[in-house]
């Protein structure tokens, strides 16, 4: 309850901090503005970064952004986009709305671009395209696509091509990450900080370990998707290296085409520095089509007793995923909890099943439920995760998370399907989506 109380009051704050003043960026702007107005809009992000301050929005029209304040003044790819701390940065907007609930929903045009020289080369691109690393209590990123990030150096340079972030509260959101490299988190680094991330897309992005997303503490993930990232060593879309109380949660993501030496989807691992056991859990998943080289196509944890982890897979589908050895999951020492999902090649739990899911389209990607899928109503009610991103946005936390990946209403009874799942009717189904109720 301490744990639901403490995102309920982040949660809170979030919603109440931006009360300061908005700054409004448009690429296409006239010269001289002074960010007050889309009117008067600044034409560079670098400038709106600029005059924000604690609690100060960003608005960012569509456009392509390219970084160019240096973090180390001998050093050209060492530019970023940095906010100051507590400032919320918004993008997808149209450059005419008036309210944030009605911008325009360009997410997708909205670009953060780390291609800041030659554009036939990436080892002159921006080692983070964007920087979340203020110890200000919230930052809010919502509305971006952030593409050609190339951290390809140690330590710090070495981490989250697309973003680092470190220190204090995070909220990421709509954003997709494509086309961003790095030796650890290609996409995404996340070190010592509180980190929610929903309505994401991760694609294309490439690294040593954590071919998407590198996170060192907990990290509560929901309705993203991992598709085509890539390790050359381990974690093809995700590694996770932090344990602690509650674990790292994945709810409602669908994770495929994936691929690594091992953990061609996720690799659990034990935290570096304390050697705490790493603990993570997904529900409500779909993890299909992932591939490893060696061992674990879809989940792996290292092959040590010593670093015994302890992952959690609820509600969900593991399919077809493939491997040397072990198509879904290695890690002799490591404790696999399974429940309530259909897990191709059967595993030992309540509510498990092995049974073709019955995917609508898996040749084109398409892993909703057809008709009369074994998985349809056969969940557990119980095993939803509490609903701390607040994706309905009515500041509940402590309810069951209450939309699937597409924003469809869960637990949505299908009168054709019997009941097979845990709890009191209607059931919530396995895997990332719910299927509609049929009457």
């Amino acid at each position: 309850m301490k744990t639901l109380t403490t995102f309920a009051l982040v949660c809170s704050l979030s919603s109440t901090a931006f009360s300061q003043a908005i700054h409004h960026v448009d690429a296409s702007a006239a010269p001289g503005g002074n960010g007050q107005s889309w009117a008067q809009a600044f034409g560079s992000l670098d400038h709106g970064l600029d005059a924000a301050h604690d609690g100060d929005q960003i608005w960012v029209a569509a456009g392509t952004y390219k970084p160019r304040h240096r973090t180390s003044a001998s050093d050209p790819r060492s530019v970023s986009f940095r906010p100051r701390d507590g400032v919320h940065m918004f993008g997808g907007f149209a450059g005419n709305e008036q309210t944030l609930a009605g911008r325009a929903g360009l997410f997708a045009d909205t670009i953060l671009d780390g291609e800041i020289g030659n554009p036939n080369t990436i080892q002159d691109n921006a080692r983070h395209v964007l920087r979340l690393d203020g110890n200000g209590f919230l930052h809010t990123f919502d509305g971006f696509c952030v593409q050609n990030g190339y951290a390809d150096g140690t330590g710090l340079h070495g981490t989250g091509g697309a973003a680092f972030v470190q220190l204090g509260t995070k909220f990421v959101r709509n954003c997709i990450f494509r086309d961003n490299r790095a030796v650890r988190g290609g996409a995404l680094y996340v070190e010592a900080s509180v980190c929610f991330v929903q309505d994401c897309l991760f694609e294309g992005n490439l690294a040593q370990r954590g071919g998407a997303l590198f996170a060192t503490q907990r990290i509560a993930v929901a309705n993203t998707i991992f598709r085509r990232n890539a390790a050359f060593v381990t974690g093809g879309a995700i590694l996770v290296t932090q344990g602690g109380t509650p674990s790292s949660t994945f709810q409602n993501c669908l994770l495929y085409g994936n691929r690594a030496r091992t953990g061609g989807a996720v690799f659990l691992t034990n935290g570096s520095v304390t050697n705490t056991p790493g603990k993570a859990l997904f529900s409500g998943c779909t993890v299909v089509s992932n591939f490893a080289a060696i061992h674990g196509g879809a989940f792996a944890t290292p092959p040590n007793a010593l670093q015994g982890c302890d992952l959690r897979v609820w509600n969900s589908i593991v399919w077809n995923n493939e491997a040397t050895e072990d198509p879904h999951y290695t890690g002799h020492g490591s404790h696999l909890e399974v429940l309530y999902s259909d897990f191709q090649g059967g595993w030992p739990g309540a509510g498990n099943i092995d049974r073709n899911p019955r995917f609508t389209n898996a040749l084109n990607h398409d892993y909703t439920l057809r008709f009369l899928s074994p998985c349809i109503d056969s969940a557990s009610n119980l095993r939803v995760t509490p609903d701390v991103w607040d994706l309905d946005q009515d500041d509940v936390w402590a309810e069951a998370t209450p939309f699937d990946l597409l924003g469809q209403a869960r637990h949505a009874d299908d009168s054709t399907s019997p009941d097979t799942g845990e709890g009191n009717s209607p059931i919530t189904d396995m895997g990332a989506f719910e299927v509609a109720g049929r009457d």
